[in-house]
């Protein structure tokens, strides 16, 4: 069965994408009825959700992970499929849908919701070998083009009732939207809002100036000053930039750690609030002569980094003792005399370390 879309006899490029991609997953499935149909309805009524849902701008990490699993529990009435095929086919969903937010003109679901799919399913396809993953990604790309038309020409939020339309033998009509017809995308430079912590809890003034004193010098440049970083979970307005000395993806991995402790201003994304308010430092080798000579550049971030920053880790045990000072529910003294042993302890172990590395005695009984 073919269904087909706007001009005559032209099938509909996402079903399209969807047939393709379904083929390289076709022969992994244990089932024998599954279509590639199937996966065309599964992925254009989860866009009909996204792009129709009001709280769609309150959404989190935690909400797309728990759309994983409702697509995961709505495929046990799918008659003949196995643990196998849900996973195939919600992950095989999620790639597709995740193609097309790359592509939306609008920059709260190019850029916002695009980051959560991608981190759902890093987390969730550990199954899925790396070279099938490439051919996915591969085959998508060539049908960049006829998506990016669809999806901001034709796509008018009711995709499923067309699908119902088409299969009854009637004919879609599709009403094409206004190309750029909303919001437009927002200038990072012009971002003055911050992020605002829990300002009801006594201690916020406290947690603030411990979690700043735990990043500076090892995850945020030294010469940070105390005010300017507090300022940016305060709720306030600055222009001021934070330099992140470490690799993109700890940022990545501290901020969706503290998401749920901090709200971010209306209309405006966690991660463009990130890109406005911090830089990196990235390292970058000179070769002078026969010296090769490691030297530091401050860049700019851009929303699109954190999307391929990488798998993030399930833990980072130094900056995880960091972020719990933030946890309301665990108390600020404790919190704080944990991470200060913690520190002690390792300082104690590097000092060991350099003096063995110069050839030093480090037994205090001699």
């Amino acid at each position: 069965m073919s269904y087909h879309f706007g001009t005559e006899g032209q099938q509909h490029p996402l079903l399209q994408a969807c047939s393709v991609i379904f083929t390289i997953r076709a022969g992994k499935l244990d089932g024998n009825k599954i279509k590639a149909e199937d996966v065309f309805r599964l992925v254009a009524s989860m866009l009909d959700l996204l792009f129709s849902d009001s709280r769609i701008q309150t959404w989190t990490q935690q909400d797309i992970d728990d759309l994983w699993c409702e697509q995961t529990q709505m495929l046990l009435d799918w008659p003949d499929t196995t643990v196998n095929d849900r996973q195939l086919i919600v992950d095989t969903e999620f790639r597709i849908v995740r193609k097309l937010l790359c592509h939306h003109w609008d920059t709260y679901y190019s850029e916002w919701l695009y980051g959560l799919f991608s981190t759902t399913i890093d987390n969730e396809s550990k199954d899925s070998s790396e070279d099938e993953q490439q051919r996915i990604q591969k085959r998508l790309l060539d049908f960049s083009d006829s998506l990016n038309n669809w999806i901001n020409n034709d796509y008018n939020g009711h995709l499923s009732i067309e699908i119902e339309a088409v299969a009854k033998g009637q004919t879609a009509e599709v009403k094409p939207l206004k190309p750029h017809s909303g919001r437009k995308a927002k200038d990072l430079k012009s971002i003055i809002e911050t992020f605002d912590y829990l300002p009801r809890i006594d201690d916020r003034g406290q947690r603030l100036q411990a979690f700043y004193q735990g990043l500076r010098g090892r995850f945020i440049d030294i010469n940070t000053q105390q005010k300017d970083f507090i300022d940016l979970f305060q709720n306030t307005t600055t222009t001021h930039k934070i330099v992140w000395i470490q690799e993109i993806i700890k940022l990545k991995y501290l901020i969706l750690r503290i998401e749920k402790y901090i709200t971010c201003p209306k209309g405006l994304t966690i991660w463009q609030i990130v890109c406005a308010h911090f830089q990196i430092r990235s390292k970058r080798k000179e070769t002078d002569d026969n010296m090769t000579n490691d030297s530091y550049v401050i860049e700019d971030l851009h929303t699109r980094q954190f999307t391929k920053a990488g798998k993030i880790p399930e833990a980072v045990e130094d900056l995880d003792r960091i972020i719990r000072i933030l946890d309301p529910k665990i108390n600020y003294d404790e919190v704080l005399q944990d991470y200060l042993d913690a520190q002690l302890e390792h300082d104690e172990i590097k000092d060991t370390e350099d003096a063995l590395a110069n050839g030093l005695n480090t037994d205090t009984g001699v």
